[in-house]
């Protein structure tokens, strides 16, 4: 699956890897798509049992990682969001909410508040989150490090090239 093309039909329809009839994509920005679906998403919370917060973060690592190298950022931080929310809603046993509170004991993807620049580093992205920072490359790598300097995940692009801080 081609993250970076999100499929979308109905209001999702324009402007997300849909063609307008020339047969020329249209692209719009991935986070519509993932707006969208987020604010449209069932309240209902799909448990299969619930998991301590460290062990949902080992499960969401391993699908991240276990997932294909991603060749972009738009694509990195799609596939982190989706897997993120997919591993909360199996197993964090708490309601998703589209407003990202920070206080409900559930893991939520960055947020567009939450982005900040990287000093020297024009091909990189940081998001400032609770207790961590995530990195996306341009080139679709993934890097997420603890207050601490500890690596908790990282992820290589298409390129097979990790990002060095």
């Amino acid at each position: 699956m081609n993250l970076s093309r999100v499929e979308c039909a109905g209001p999702l329809a324009y402007g997300c890897g849909t063609t307008d009839g020339s047969g020329q994509t249209m692209t719009a920005p991935v986070r519509f798509c993932l707006k969208w679906a987020l604010e449209n998403m069932s309240k209902e919370t799909y448990v299969v049992f619930n998991m301590d917060m460290r062990d949902r973060l080992k499960e969401f690592c391993l699908r991240l990682l276990a997932a294909p190298a991603c060749a972009s950022k738009a694509e990195a931080f799609e596939l982190l969001s989706l897997t993120l929310i997919e591993v909360e809603n199996e197993f964090s046993g708490i309601a998703f909410d589209p407003a990202f509170p920070r206080d409900d004991g559930r893991m939520y993807p960055p947020r567009d508040d939450a982005h900040r620049s990287v000093p020297g580093r024009d091909d990189l992205h940081r998001y400032r989150s609770q207790g961590h920072n995530t990195y996306f490359s341009e080139s679709g790598a993934i890097l997420i490090v603890d207050l601490n300097k500890v690596v908790l995940l990282d992820k290589a692009g298409h390129n097979a090239r990790s990002i060095t801080l």
